[in-house]
């Protein structure tokens, strides 16, 4: 009787690991780089986030409300976490946000792809003619660990 019923847990197991069934979260890791926040002037940095232990990144902006001013978000990658540059439009997949009326970013959520090699990467929120700005934040999503976790 006991063999019968590890053969039927077995059976009902390998199916499941045979095919990856798996819950997401172990392949996603978010980092935020720019935290919510009200930005109404000039350019505000976010932290860099470490991609070493990852293949891929995708960059989601959670927009709250506009109120003026030009909003731009700008990705940028570094090798050391100290030297960063702006990465240029061929390293991203999908169209960077650029705000600059309230009509369609009040309460939105955008996102886009990083294609680069580098090993950091941050948000840079570049603002101009604000006059009461935009409640904004950016986090990175981390995809396609290196090392999976063992079941």
């Amino acid at each position: 009787m006991r063999n019968k019923i590890i053969i039927a847990v077995l059976l009902v197991l390998v199916p499941c690991m045979a095919y990856g069934h798996r819950d997401q979260s172990t392949e996603l890791a978010p980092l935020s780089s720019l935290t919510i926040q009200s930005c109404t002037t000039g350019t505000t940095t976010g932290s860099g986030v470490d991609l070493a232990t990852y293949e891929s990144a995708t960059v989601i902006v959670d927009f709250g409300t506009w109120v003026g001013g030009t909003h731009k978000i700008q990705i940028q990658d570094s090798a050391n976490n100290s030297d960063f540059t702006t990465v240029a439009a061929a390293y991203l997949a999908g169209a960077t946000v650029s705000v600059a009326t309230s009509t369609a970013v009040d309460n939105m959520t955008y996102w886009f792809g990083y294609l680069g090699s580098n090993r950091y990467i941050r948000a840079a929120a570049v603002v101009s003619g604000a006059t009461g700005g935009a409640t904004y934040g950016v986090t990175i999503l981390r995809g396609r660990p290196k090392s999976m976790p063992t079941y």
